[in-house]
């Protein structure tokens, strides 16, 4: 199958493009080089087609989306920090961009699109584990601007019949991840610097999904949930305390937590309710030793 991934070399793209490669898809890549990766770094680069390029730019998506059975749509400012600072960027590549690829989607004829959403768009949610149909009520910029790229999706399902499939993912964690204010890696690079973990209020609970449960249910989506919106992540919640004090006991780690005020743009709590996707995803502990040890 012909298959497009938007930001295809981003942490969640790279890991997607390369289970794609080796079910033997013909992947094609659009990705931005944000985060200044090196694109012949990747293992599966000479086995797709690579475009340098970014979602804004609609005659480049167009292009891409040409002969496509099915898209991937992952790019997106996904910084809750960077889109803060740089609303202007966020809202062109995640509500801009997400039309072209919309727009080109159903100009290329197109067979399935899939989204990927945010926990963001929840917001802090009046009860636990939050399910889909929970009201959307976004605390910040970026989970704004998912909304938006959600709303955009349900019109294009809707007024032009495009098959459309939006999964809200929890926190995902796993190797490779170059972001660098997400929480599990920036804590591992502390620890590998002998510097103290610093966290913000501590008190923040998350819900956190290991990449590979994730991949498992994006590769399942080509052909399963159809005109669907599903969580994604491990059901459970923990707070940015007790994960810093696991992973120093994961990693045998002698540094002190340190503490500074929490960050008002940030969910105080969320837990995805699971129920509708039916993962059995990896236990934290257990993907932490995989990451750390």
């Amino acid at each position: 199958m012909k298959v497009l991934v938007t930001g295809g070399l981003g942490f969640i793209g790279a890991h997607l493009v390369n289970a794609l490669v080796k079910q033997n898809h013909e992947v094609t890549v659009i990705d931005n080089l944000y985060h200044n990766q090196n694109p012949e770094t990747f293992p599966f680069i000479e086995k797709i087609k690579f475009i340098d390029g970014d979602i804004r730019n609609f005659e480049l998506v167009n292009q891409a989306c040409k002969n496509i059975d099915v898209i991937f749509h992952l790019a997106a400012l996904s910084s809750i920090k960077d889109s803060t600072e740089n609303p202007e960027y966020c809202i062109s590549t995640n509500v801009n961009g997400t039309f072209n690829v919309l727009k080109s989607a159903f100009q290329n004829k197109v067979k399935k699109l899939i989204f990927s959403s945010s926990r963001e768009v929840y917001g802090n949610a009046k009860s636990l584990p939050v399910k889909e149909n929970t009201p959307l009520n976004p605390v910040n910029i970026y989970g704004t601007s998912k909304v938006c790229g959600e709303s955009l999706c349900n019109i294009f399902a809707k007024n032009y019949g495009i098959n459309l499939t939006i999964f809200r993912l929890s926190n995902v964690y796993g190797p490779n991840d170059p972001g660098k204010y997400r929480v599990i890696p920036s804590f591992i690079r502390k620890i590998k610097n002998n510097e103290d973990l610093v966290i913000n209020g501590g008190e923040q609970v998350l819900d956190f999904v290991w990449i590979d449960d994730v991949i498992k249910v994006l590769l399942d989506s080509i052909e399963k949930y159809d005109n669907e919106i599903f969580n994604i992540g491990g059901g459970k919640g923990t707070s940015i305390k007790q994960l810093a004090e696991l992973v120093l006991s994961v990693s045998k780690s002698n540094v002190s937590i340190k503490y500074s005020p929490p960050i008002s743009q940030e969910v105080e709590k969320f837990i995805a309710d699971i129920s509708k996707i039916g993962i059995i995803p990896l236990e934290l502990e257990e993907g932490l030793k995989k990451l750390i040890l």
